[in-house]
């Protein structure tokens, strides 16, 4: 269970979904869900577009929540991520398929927000946010600030030093 507070009184928190009746065949699934101090209801926030990502419990509970209370950031199997905005059906995968590294059910570093419109997560060296003269250091991972507006991200990691970055290196 993770808990994270949202403006106007709401609560996040997520947990196991499961359906009742249930029997020992049933798996249970993850999901967010909010209580709202306003009205006293419990509600799933999370639709089908987004929870098929989510069928791990290591997503729901690294979930981070926008300061503005309106996005949420969910880890997804090998070092990638969903965004979502509550109350629609849209939902951002920042980091391709054959992008993905590490474990499965691992997290590196958790994606998290800057503000409102950016967000910054983990990326392996063959990412698309890299061209060819990024990529001098390889087997290196970068930390990347993507604007979720614009859809332009910057390495915010490249010059910092590999002291720094060995604890999200490969192995090889």
């Amino acid at each position: 269970l993770k808990v994270r507070y949202g403006l106007g009184g709401r609560i996040f928190f997520s947990t196991c979904l499961m359906p009742l009746p249930m029997s020992t065949r049933d798996e249970p699934g993850w999901s967010l869900f909010c209580y709202d101090s306003v009205t006293g209801m419990v509600t799933n926030v999370l639709p089908q577009s987004v929870s098929v990502h989510t069928s791990q419990a290591m997503s729901m509970l690294q979930f981070e929540l926008s300061p503005d209370g309106k996005k949420v950031l969910l880890p997804i199997k090998n070092n990638r991520l969903v965004g979502y905005q509550f109350g629609t059906d849209e939902v951002g995968l920042p980091i391709f398929d054959d992008e993905g590294f590490g474990e499965e059910d691992f997290s590196a570093l958790v994606p998290t927000f800057k503000g409102n419109d950016e967000i910054s997560f983990l990326v392996s060296e063959d990412s698309h946010y890299f061209d060819e003269t990024q990529r001098e250091k390889p087997d290196r991972y970068e930390i990347v600030v993507l604007d979720i507006n614009a859809l332009e991200g910057r390495v915010l990691s490249e010059s910092w030093p590999d002291e720094i970055m060995n604890e999200f290196e490969q192995e090889n």
